[in-house]
């Protein structure tokens, strides 16, 4: 009998130890499912984050699709402006000369603020180029100016018809499509000035 009952108390350390480790094995189990509930909740939560954040430029980009491009906002102060020049027109910057010819610079423009003494414009590459250009024909050829011209709809042919300077046409024709019919218009302009100059002069 004393040695039955000292074999059942030989047997309760191994229970014990037994029971404990269960105890652990059931603690570990929690925690890794808590934790990993935990990481998936958070990849979640990261993965909606980075996806607004994408969707951000998507917004932005539908409320400025009229100067989605390589397009820049200028400010300009030497086209004249008609008194009651609206913004919300389209607009035409045309440049007349003094012998009576007259192109479109830019066409189908509108303006993004006005000033008293300007205005602000998006231009691309092509347009500022062809600005200057009209901009420096104005300062050359006395009695040349550029002015606005507004319409209520959306002209069908929007198509610029003044030949840019010589000068901005070898250092950007890159720019534009048919450089060799440019350039002879151009020609062909500057001819037109010197003709009319020289028979002002002479009376």
């Amino acid at each position: 009998m004393m040695t039955l009952i000292h074999k059942k108390k030989k047997k309760q350390p191994m229970v014990l130890a037994l029971v404990v480790i269960s105890v652990i094995v059931v603690i570990a189990i929690i925690g890794l499912v808590v934790f990993g509930n935990r990481d998936k909740n958070e990849g979640k939560s990261v993965q909606e984050t980075h996806s607004s954040l994408q969707s951000l430029p998507m917004e932005q980009e539908e409320k400025t699709t009229e100067y989605i491009s390589d397009s820049k906002e200028y400010y300009i102060d030497y086209v004249m402006v008609g008194d009651e020049q609206e913004i919300d027109k389209f607009l035409d910057v045309r440049i007349r000369f003094p012998n009576g010819e007259d192109y479109i610079v830019l066409a189908q423009k509108t303006i993004t603020y006005i000033t008293d003494k300007g205005f602000y414009m998006y231009l691309d590459e092509k347009e500022l180029h062809m600005l200057s250009s009209a901009r420096t024909d104005v300062e050359v050829y006395e009695g040349a100016f550029l002015y606005l011209s507004s319409y209520d709809k959306k002209q069908e042919n929007g198509l610029t018809e003044y030949p840019i300077n010589l000068f901005v046409l070898s250092a950007y024709g890159q720019y534009f499509d048919d450089t060799e019919q440019l350039y002879n218009r151009r020609i062909q302009l500057e001819e037109n000035l010197i003709t009319f100059m020289n028979q002002t002069l002479q009376k």
